[in-house]
Parts: C-alpha cells; structure tokens; sequence
C-alpha cells in the first residue's frame, strides 16, 4: 500500500477525505489486501476508543459493501 493511500484511508477515517481521495480508496480496496487490513484495524481501533462492541468485527462484508 503506498503512503499517499494510507494517508487518504486516515483522512477519511478523520472524516476529512475529499471526493478523489474516497474514490481512490474504493477502487483500490478490492484489489489491495493490505488496504482491507488497514481499513479494518483502523475501524476496530476507532470503535475501541468510542467504547463500541467490537465483537462483530471477526465479520468481512467488504465484497457486499463494494457491490
């Protein structure tokens, strides 16, 4: 994953991603493992510190979410 996708995947998880950078991000999540990975502990670290249950993350629905 390179550094300007990781830098647009923390801006969205910031609510700060513009337009191009979320459309960058979900045409590479479909092909980019480590993207998925990153994304998914981003979230469950998010949902961690605003006391969220996070045992429902074991769950992929990312193939359903980009159809």
């Amino acid at each position: 994953m390179s550094e300007q996708l990781r830098e647009s995947l923390s801006a969205l998880m910031d609510n700060e991603a513009n337009e191009l950078e979320l459309q960058r991000l979900l045409k590479q999540v479909g092909s980019d493992a480590e993207l998925r990975a990153t994304w998914a502990r981003y979230n469950a670290a998010s949902a961690v510190m605003s006391g969220q249950d996070v045992s429902h993350m074991q769950l992929d629905i990312s193939s359903r979410g980009r159809a």
